[in-house]
């Protein structure tokens, strides 16, 4: 796979998604911009850690309104995935330090939309759907076999979330959703062909907390 830098592409996203903001400051007042605290779990051919917590991360958001109920947002998160690594006998075989960068742009669903909550209500559950890219700095051991490589791959991304609006141009966020990966070798091993369906990807659970200003 190509070798690429983490830290040389995520200064160019954080850049890219600066400049989106900035240029957009005075269009309508219909966008909007958070930061999020992400809590993130792994699961696999090689463990299940889903509602663990034990990994955590950071996010930033950037949203334009497009109607009552349709909303644009893109997501820029940097997150950790450590864990050990164990077949369905429990005894470890190795363990994954894995770093994320991940892109995503999303089409969100309002339900206050006037049709079946009111606009302006304080309770504003959502729908979330979208595509990216992650770029995964890989380090960890599969059995004697030591990883320390990075990887590129597509990823998928389906959430629920419920926004608290506190005023006019804040509020506060709560999200959960999965991301399905592309591939099946973020733990480093995969079980194809034996499981030959895309539906046992690896997959990764994300949870996130955070402050969205409205403007």
């Amino acid at each position: 796979m190509k070798k690429i830098n983490i830290k040389a592409s995520l200064l160019l996203i954080v850049a890219m998604f600066a400049t989106f903001a900035v240029n957009a400051q005075d269009v309508d007042h219909k966008w909007s911009v958070g930061a999020h605290a992400t809590f993130n779990d792994y699961k696999g051919d090689l463990g299940d850690d889903f509602w663990n917590f034990g990994n955590t991360g950071v996010a930033l958001t950037v949203g334009r309104y497009l109607s009552p109920s349709f909303e644009l947002v893109g997501n820029l998160s940097y997150n950790k995935i450590k864990t050990d690594l164990a077949f369905s006998n429990n005894m470890k075989i190795g363990e994954m330090d894995n770093n994320f960068l991940i892109a995503t742009l999303n089409m969100k669903y309002k339900f206050n939309n006037g049709y079946i909550i009111k606009e302006d209500a304080m309770l504003a559950p959502y729908l979330l759907a979208g595509f990216g890219v992650t770029w995964v700095e890989r380090n960890g051991q599969f059995y004697s076999k030591k990883f320390n490589d990075d990887v590129r791959d597509e990823i998928f991304n389906l959430a629920v979330g419920l926004t608290f609006n506190l005023s006019k141009k804040f509020a506060v966020n709560l999200e959960t959703g999965m991301y399905y990966a592309n591939s099946d070798y973020y733990d480093y091993y995969s079980d194809k062909p034996e499981r030959p369906s895309d539906l046992y990807n690896d997959k990764f659970l994300h949870n996130s907390i955070g402050i969205v200003y409205k403007f």
